[in-house]
């Protein structure tokens, strides 16, 4: 039987109105998890120093420069157990001679799988971008992008699963002459020079960019920064066409369409080859020009009669740098390598398609070799299915009218650095930045990189002690 006291079905009023009797408890017991939460992240801030303001991308900008801070991203960092995979890629006018061009081009440099990606023929702002939206929906491996961010046809970008630190786009001259004609004046004037503004942006050609990236690892010890450059040099007066025209019959013919090419390739290549000594260096891309390597003795037979020492590719070599695809495959008539094309073998709807296309080895990925930086594979790639030619290529699985280059590079930890000589950096190195600090200038970009992350980059060390103490 129920006592006064105890709980009955008549007592449900009384549990009814309870709560309000301990409603100061249930807000208690609400907010204390939330305020011991805030106490915790407020902590943690304080002692490791978190600005959250890091924790976004910080670009600063100028016409030719975009610098990025360093910051800790872990869905990035990505074991580098495999060597260093690195493809160069035209996406013909950016897939949009096939169908469902750019889904393909994601779907190969998916299966591909590479680490970096030097891209050609990318034809709007936007191209980049969605490669990456597109890239990112299949992995979760983050991948960033850098191209030109003023040609409304930026032509060459890089894709990376790792981190930009620095990256540098290329511009005509004239694009400068001209613009400034146009901008920093009132908005009534620039409207009236739409029209000018317009045709100046869509005349740019960007031959080429080039970025330092870092190559991120779980073990801080194994990263290294590397530079990369993706050219694309001018197509036109391409030079297999004048070799095999009958009435050429001087090399100094040939070559007249060729030293465009070359000068434009010095500037591209100029400030990275400065740093080529220090720093690994990789120069991949679209040339629209042979290989000197290719064009000897044993192969004029299939070149016209022509033995000829193509200037792109023995200026790049001259310099330095070691074709990838020749160093593992030495021989051009056992391995030629063909590049250009997958689907052009014959010449233009003006003939219906039947002059014979010059067929060569005109996209390449150099590489500066030294006994921690060497290659270790090469492929030409363009997908497993039957292609068909132009103009039927459609419906093609491959978008490109290209076949890709592929390089697996092998890297190893730098050994030549003394330890003696980095006690020396570091020392060197804090004195300047205590000097820095002094003046107010501690919070820098490329200070808060290179006191984070100097220590694990001995290559690096190097270069900013010779940048920073010339007389080291």
């Amino acid at each position: 039987m129920p006592t006064p006291n105890s709980p009955s079905i008549n007592s449900t009023n009384y549990f009814l109105l309870s709560p309000f009797k301990y409603l100061p408890k249930i807000i208690l017991l609400l907010i204390l998890p939330t305020s011991l939460i805030l106490i915790l992240l407020f902590l943690i801030s304080f002692t490791t120093q978190l600005n959250i303001g890091e924790m976004f991308v910080s670009v600063a900008f100028s016409p030719l420069r975009m610098v990025r801070n360093i910051k800790e991203t872990d869905k990035n960092i990505r074991g580098l157990d495999r060597p260093l995979r690195v493809m160069t890629f035209n996406i013909w006018l950016s897939g949009a001679r096939v169908k469902d061009g750019m889904e393909k081009i994601a779907k190969h440099i998916a299966k591909v799988d590479p680490d970096i990606v030097a891209l050609q023929e990318v034809k709007t702002l936007e191209t980049a971008g969605k490669l990456i939206e597109l890239l990112n929906s299949t992995t979760t491996t983050k991948w960033q992008y850098r191209h030109h961010p003023l040609a409304l046809y930026p032509d060459t970008a890089i894709l990376t699963k790792h981190e930009f630190i620095e990256d540098d786009q290329y511009l005509h001259l004239q694009f400068y002459k001209n613009i400034t004609n146009y901008l920093f004046q009132d908005e009534e004037e620039n409207n009236k020079n739409y029209t000018n503004i317009s045709t100046t942006f869509n005349s740019i050609t960007t031959y080429g960019m080039g970025a330092t990236i870092w190559l991120k690892d779980e073990d801080p010890k194994k990263e290294h920064l590397i530079n990369f450059v993706c050219l694309h040099l001018d197509y036109r007066s391409y030079g297999p066409y004048a070799a095999n025209n009958k009435k050429v019959n001087e090399t100094s013919q040939i070559m007249a369409g060729e030293r465009n090419k070359e000068g434009n390739e010095l500037k591209i290549l100029n400030k990275y080859m400065k740093n080529a000594q220090i720093q690994p260096l990789i120069v991949a891309g679209d040339f629209n020009s042979p290989s000197h390597l290719d064009w000897i003795e044993e192969t004029k037979s299939i070149h016209g009669g022509w033995i000829f020492e193509w200037p792109a590719t023995k200026l790049i070599m001259d310099a330095g740098l070691n074709d990838s695809f020749r160093a593992i495959f030495p021989d051009p008539v056992k391995d030629p390598g063909i590049t250009w094309s997958t689907v052009q073998k014959k010449s233009g709807p003006d003939w219906d398609w039947t002059i014979p296309e010059p067929q060569d080895r005109i996209d390449f990925i150099f590489y500066k070799p030294n006994e921690n930086f060497w290659p270790i594979n090469s492929q030409i790639y363009a997908g497993k299915e039957e292609l068909k030619p132009l103009p039927d290529q459609y419906e093609n699985d491959w978008p490109s009218d290209h076949f890709s280059v592929i390089m697996e590079i092998e890297e190893k930890e730098n050994k030549n650095i003394k330890e003696n000589d980095k006690e020396e950096i570091e020392e060197k190195e804090e004195k300047y930045w205590y000097e820095k600090s002094e003046e107010g200038e501690n919070n820098s970009e490329s200070s808060y990189f290179i006191k984070k992350k100097i220590k694990y980059f001995p290559n690096l060390q190097l270069y900013m002690a010779h940048q920073l103490f010339p007389k080291v």
